[in-house]
């Protein structure tokens, strides 16, 4: 459904760690659904090196699916530290194959989560 957005909240990043965070999302959004378990990847390590500086391995995330009330005006993905440089609207038929493979066995695991939303 064209009306539901997704927002990937990663705990291990310092500013979502945070409880007010997500008080500000749930305000921001309505109809939320939070994923039952924390999802898990590795970053292949030809480019653990160059993502992140090497910081980082891969990312423990918790997702949650908003229902978004807005309009396209309301999207403003020009701040001050943008994690996007584009963002599009698209089918959920469209993530799995499209998504970078590290990532797909995640997607597909929250496809069939969340699918009563979607």
């Amino acid at each position: 459904k064209r009306d539901i957005f997704r927002k990937v909240v990663g705990f291990d990043d310092v500013n979502s760690q945070d409880p007010s965070y997500i008080q500000r999302a749930n305000q921001a959004y309505k109809d939320a659904s939070e994923s039952q378990d924390w999802y898990y990847y590795s970053i292949p390590k030809d480019l653990a090196q160059t993502l992140w500086k090497g910081k980082y391995k891969g990312q423990r995330q918790k997702w949650f699916l908003y229902k978004f009330k807005g309009t396209n005006k309301d999207i403003n993905i020009h701040t001050e530290h943008p994690e996007f440089s584009d963002y599009k609207w698209v089918t959920k038929d469209f993530l799995v194959p499209n998504i970078v493979p590290f990532k797909k066995e995640i997607y597909e695991k929250l496809l069939v989560e969340f699918r009563d939303y979607l």
